[in-house]
């Protein structure tokens, strides 16, 4: 999703799989860009833990953040400003 974020602990990045492969993070997370926050942190903790084998060797922690976009405060003040041009008696 546009104006999403994910913040994770090293746990994250450096969890192995039982050949010693680290978790290929970035890779998996672009892959569900379309995903809300919470099914996008839900899929990759199953991914995480089907990676591992179920059980995380160092601490584990995900944040995703969504950032509502926000309207240019310009354009809003030159809507306002057009709308009260045309308004007679102003």
């Amino acid at each position: 999703m546009p104006h999403q974020r994910a913040l994770y602990t090293d746990g994250v990045i450096e969890a192995r799989d039982r050949n010693g492969v680290f978790y290929p993070f970035a890779e998996r997370a672009a892959q569900w860009t379309d995903h809300a926050p919470e099914a996008l942190l839900h899929r990759i903790e199953r991914d995480l833990l089907a990676h591992t084998g179920g059980r995380f060797g160092d601490d584990v922690a995900l944040l995703a953040i969504h950032r509502a976009p926000i309207p240019h405060p310009g354009n809003h003040l030159q809507h306002v400003q057009r709308g009260h041009a045309g308004v007679s008696g102003q």
